[in-house]
């Protein structure tokens, strides 16, 4: 596949120009998806060596590596990934690169998947709304290149990019594409697919038990004291196994969450102070300060421009506060 990046198609909003980053923390961003569709062919293509900025999406992502080799991680489980593998990453899950090869270029396509465009696909026989759901709570991301699942996925994001502009019936095609593409990786990470086996996939046990008890109980107080009894480890080895795999502290990481679920509920139309409360923030104005914080603009904004996108969304049900 050959593609060149196209500089409009993804672009970066560095979260640490809102405010100053908590001493030791890694830069972060958020890739944005802007515009009024439901999904978005990404290629990118670069020399830069070395760790990339941790990030997550308000949507879902298919990668394709098609040229050079990562230690591709999400959520703490990090793979050696090299041309052909196929990487799943479903919203709200924070991930990064780490590119290993000086002198030759990285080079990788994304697709990007509004829960938008699943919505509108037609579910009698696949439940496309609750597959990425699947990858989520299996916690599989990556499937090998040399599979049939892998093999089929770099395929049809090939014949994605290839469609030419004056192909007739070309929207059709393409939303036909995106949807085997989503169907291929997602069945692909379900029992008896092509998810790499436990051993290809490095993992902390300790971080992964933090992890999980932390998605698992989002909603609820999350102590750093809680998490370290639960690990059964002290609180600062906890702190530097954590940051070590995820590049953050755990209450970054419970905080970038937190907020990353509660942008979901305000795009679905949930009023801020309740977003807030299942989001497991104690006090609105807390989730208030650290929303703008680290988005730039308030629960309100954020909410009314979101709806402003998708004009058959919900109304606002309440002022902001």
């Amino acid at each position: 596949m050959e593609a060149k990046y196209s500089p409009q198609w993804e672009k970066v909003r560095t979260l640490a120009d809102k405010a100053p980053r908590e001493a030791g923390s890694e830069p972060r961003y958020e890739q944005v998806f802007d515009g009024p569709g439901t999904w978005k062919l990404c290629p990118f293509c670069g020399r830069e060596i070395g760790r990339y900025p941790l990030h997550l999406h308000s949507f879902h992502e298919i990668l394709l590596i098609q040229e050079g080799q990562a230690d591709y991680m999400v959520e703490g489980r990090i793979f050696r990934a090299a041309p052909g593998d196929v990487a799943v990453v479903p919203a709200g899950h924070l991930h990064r690169p780490t590119v290993l090869q000086p002198r030759r270029d990285y080079r990788r396509t994304a697709l990007w998947v509004r829960d938008a465009f699943l919505a509108e696909l037609p579910g009698r026989q696949v439940p496309w709304g609750r597959l990425f759901e699947e990858v989520a709570a299996r916690q599989h991301f990556f499937i090998g290149g040399d599979t049939f699942y892998g093999r089929a996925v770099g395929a049809m994001m090939g014949q994605l990019a290839a469609l030419p502009p004056e192909f007739r019936g070309r929207e059709a095609a393409c939303r036909a594409l995106v949807a085997q593409i989503v169907l291929y990786a997602c069945n692909a990470l379900q029992p008896g697919g092509a998810a790499l086996p436990a051993g290809s996939v490095a993992r902390d046990p300790i971080v992964s038990a933090a992890l999980q008890i932390i998605n698992s109980h989002l909603a609820e107080p999350l102590t750093l004291d809680r998490l370290a009894a639960s690990c059964y480890v002290s609180k600062f080895h906890l702190v530097r196994l954590f940051r070590a795999y995820t590049g953050l502290t755990p209450h970054q990481y419970i905080l970038s969450k937190r907020l990353q679920q509660a942008r979901r509920l305000l795009a679905q139309g949930v009023p801020a102070t309740r977003a807030a409360i299942q989001c497991g923030f104690e006090h609105y104005s807390g989730f208030y300060d650290a929303f703008k914080k680290h988005t730039g603009c308030t629960p309100g904004q954020f909410a009314a421009r979101r709806q402003a996108e998708s004009p058959e969304g919900p109304a606002a049900e309440e002022q902001e506060q």
